[in-house]
C-alpha cells in the first residue's frame, strides 16, 4: 500500500547511510515494478492494540456495504464510494518496525530462468533489538 511505501521510505531515509542515495531509494520502493528496477520491499510491522479483529470485521463490514450500494447502482454519498475505492479507508494502525528493499537479479548467460535477490537496503526503527 501507499502507507506502507511511505513507511519504508521513512525507515529507510532515518538512515545517515542512504541519504546520498534518496532518489534511487524513493525509485526502488514506489517505482519497483518498473523493468528497469525491479525491485521489491517488504515492511515489517507489529499492530498496536487497538488494531483488533473486531476492528478488521468492522472495516469489512463496511466495505461490504458499499460495495452493495455500488453495485446495486445506487447513488452513494461521496465518502461511501470513496470508501469503496479505498480512499477513506482508516489507516491501518501499526508500528512500522522494519523494512528490506531487494533487487532481483537475471543469471547472465544461458540461464536466464534463475534469479537471484541483492539486497539493496535495510533499515529498522530501533537498532539492536533482533529486526
Amino acid at each position: 500500500s501507499k502507507e506502507e511505501k511511505e513507511a519504508a521510505r521513512n525507515l529507510h531515509m532515518s538512515k545517515r547511510t542512504f541519504v546520498k542515495e534518496e532518489r534511487l531509494v524513493e525509485w526502488r520502493i514506489m517505482d519497483g515494478d518498473h523493468e528497469n528496477c525491479q525491485c521489491r520491499t517488504w515492511v515489517l510491522m507489529q499492530p498496536r492494540a487497538e488494531d483488533s479483529a473486531a476492528a478488521v470485521k468492522r472495516e469489512a463490514a463496511s466495505d461490504d456495504a458499499a460495495f452493495q450500494q455500488y453495485k446495486a447502482g445506487k447513488k452513494a454519498a461521496k465518502a461511501t464510494k470513496a470508501a469503496y475505492l479505498g480512499e477513506a479507508r482508516p489507516k491501518p494502525v501499526a508500528d512500522y518496525l522494519a523494512a528490506v528493499t531487494v533487487r532481483i537479479n537475471f543469471y547472465q548467460g544461458k540461464d536466464r530462468d534463475g534469479r537471484w535477490a541483492q539486497i539493496l537496503n535495510m533499515s529498522c526503527s530501533q537498532e539492536r533489538r533482533g529486526y
